[in-house]
């Protein structure tokens, strides 16, 4: 009984999770769109664009002084707390 419940909390952390690649997989719909089939020249160009996106912010970035890992680990524990506390 308790197993299940672990699952659902679980599977409902992941999905709130999931809400953080909202940003980065608009910024890659855009740079496809834009600089790929529409040839609007950007600093970086088509490919260093992805490097940008995913690397640079997504994943060893910072924000406020902070790292990129830090912030995904607080935003998983954050979700997993908002899931506790709905319950």
């Amino acid at each position: 009984m308790w197993q299940e419940k672990i699952k659902n909390d679980l599977k409902w952390t992941l999905k709130l999770y999931a809400l953080t690649l909202v940003l980065p997989l608009v910024l890659t719909i855009m740079n496809v769109l834009l600089v790929g089939i529409l040839g609007i020249e950007t600093t970086y160009g088509f490919l260093m664009n992805f490097k940008v996106i995913w690397v640079d912010y997504y994943f060893t970035g910072s924000f406020l002084n902070i790292d990129a890992w830090r912030w995904q680990l607080g935003l998983l524990f954050c979700a997993f707390l908002f899931t506790k506390i709905s319950d």
